[in-house]
């Protein structure tokens, strides 16, 4: 919220269907009922576009050829990177270990 009564209040949205949306928020009510017509929103949806394609700024070693089409025809990334590869973090604690795609067990 960014203005009136319930300004600097956060809620999240959870999903919309036609033109109803859905919120998770464990009190909704105490922040809801402040809200006046007029009042204004930031709806940011930051948060799920950086998840959609986070994998884009991400590009790993060039034997990882499925990225190929996030490198220039030079190999470097074509999009700006993040200072770490969160992959392999996120693969090791989903599985337990680093996969590598290798069929020879070590």
């Amino acid at each position: 919220m960014t203005s009136g009564e319930a300004e600097g209040s956060r809620i999240s949205l959870r999903e919309t269907t036609g033109d109803l949306a859905f919120v998770d928020f464990p009190d909704l009510a105490q922040v809801l009922e402040p809200v006046r017509f007029g009042d204004t929103v930031t709806i940011d949806n930051s948060n799920a576009l950086a998840a959609q394609t986070y994998h884009r700024h991400q590009v790993p070693a060039a034997e990882f050829t499925v990225w190929d089409q996030y490198r220039n025809p030079d190999g470097t990334p074509a999009l700006p990177q993040r200072p770490f590869l969160a992959g392999p973090i996120f693969t090791q604690g989903a599985s337990g270990v680093l996969q590598t795609g290798s069929s020879t067990a070590r």
